[in-house]
């Protein structure tokens, strides 16, 4: 399983990137899924969004046309920020 960002590293995030406005602090849990193919990216980020437990806050593809790949050497992915909405989650 992934780590959690630390306290430490999520209070800088705070400071530095979010003015404090700790709502826009999304990716405390993280994790990571490796795929054979863009099809099977495909397939996964179509179950995803019929989910009816999760909601997809935000979403980074790095494979799209309109990504400068200068930025990364090349490097590519889809990032998801999600948010399991389920009885025991919103407690």
């Amino acid at each position: 399983w992934g780590g959690v960002k630390g306290v430490d590293r999520s209070i800088e995030k705070l400071c530095r990137s979010y003015q404090k406005q700790v709502f826009k602090l999304l990716d405390v849990c993280r994790e990571c899924i490796c795929f054979d193919s863009l099809a099977d990216i495909g397939r996964c980020l179509e179950a995803v969004s019929r989910d009816l437990e999760v909601e997809i806050l935000r979403c980074k593809n790095r494979f799209s046309g309109d990504y400068n790949v200068w930025e990364t050497c090349g490097y590519r992915d889809v990032m998801l920020n999600l948010r399991i909405v389920t009885s025991e989650s919103i407690r």
